[in-house]
């Protein structure tokens, strides 16, 4: 798969009521996504949310910034599909091209494990004061598709050069401090959108977050 010819047949561009749907959904995305992007950058994740066009890769070849305008995660959220199988073969069509470069895989680790654990446990009342991302029910599709195959996930990663090891192995920086985000989830009330499709209700989120527990953030956590 090229992901400048990815398929686009998911897109229902020609069903009415699936493209008003889309455009109803978007003014509420544009607010998350739009935070840390320039508008025009904006605009591109609009035109792959709504019609699947691919943004100019070239015009980001060299990009250094912390935040990515298009990267992994942003990639496989606005995609159409829920599919596992699909969004698989997506992130790794992501992760194999030359065009994103190695910042918009890291870049998308960070914003998922930041939007998905960190920000999404705080107490916030309501999802308008909710300043980011919500990815409700296919957070945790997204989290299987990201971290089920850790040995791939870590080996590309890894042999992404000129990266501090912090910032090119996202996987263990969280440590001990998910035990905070855990009491934080836990303190929600109940009935909050993100409290319900919070990650840590899961198991398998849970066991790859106890494998995040290393001696090496002892220091950071009972300091």
């Amino acid at each position: 798969m090229d992901l400048e010819k990815i398929d686009t047949s998911f897109w229902l561009t020609k069903d009415k009521a699936w493209m008003e749907q889309r455009k109803a959904q978007w003014p509420e995305i544009e607010r998350a996504v739009g935070l840390n992007r320039r508008k025009s950058e904006t605009n591109g994740l609009k035109q792959y949310y709504l019609r699947g066009k691919m943004i100019n890769w070239e015009k980001y070849r060299n990009w250094n910034e912390l935040f990515h305008p298009f990267d992994l995660a942003m990639f496989l959220w606005l995609h159409p599909s829920n599919d596992y199988e699909v969004l698989k073969a997506l992130q790794r069509c992501y992760m194999e091209s030359r065009l994103p470069r190695p910042r918009g895989t890291i870049a998308g680790y960070g914003s998922f494990l930041g939007h998905e654990f960190m920000r999404a446990s705080g107490p916030y009342k309501s999802l308008a004061k909710y300043p980011y991302p919500y990815m409700g029910e296919k957070n945790i599709i997204l989290f299987r598709v990201l971290f089920n195959d850790l040995a791939y996930a870590k080996d590309k990663i890894g042999s992404m050069e000129n990266y501090s090891k912090m910032t090119k192995n996202p996987f263990e920086y969280l440590g001990y401090h998910h035990f905070f985000y855990m009491r934080a989830w836990l303190l929600q009330d109940s009935k909050l959108p993100l409290c319900v499709n919070n990650l840590y209700q899961y198991d398998d989120v849970v066991e790859w977050s106890l494998t995040t527990l290393t001696t090496e953030h002892e220091d950071e956590f009972f300091g």
